[in-house]
């Protein structure tokens, strides 16, 4: 069960971030269009750096956790 809701707390807020990032985009088009288009630029170089480290601190974390000293 502990697994479970810390699942759906991860799930809930990547969906709200998502669409708070949505709501101000859609905001910003209305004042400055190409500010939108190099914000979006940069949440996306952001969002890929982010991937990456999340699945470095991943795969350290599962290694620590599943090292066999017998092989």
């Amino acid at each position: 069960m502990k697994h479970i809701s810390k699942l759906l707390i991860i799930v809930v807020s990547v969906f709200l971030i998502g669409y708070i990032l949505e709501v101000v985009i859609d905001n910003l088009k209305l004042n400055n269009p190409d500010l939108v288009e190099h914000s979006l630029e940069i949440l996306s170089e952001l969002f890929s750096a982010f991937v990456a480290f999340s699945i470095f601190t991943i795969t350290w974390h599962a290694y620590t956790k599943s090292r066999d000293n017998h092989s």
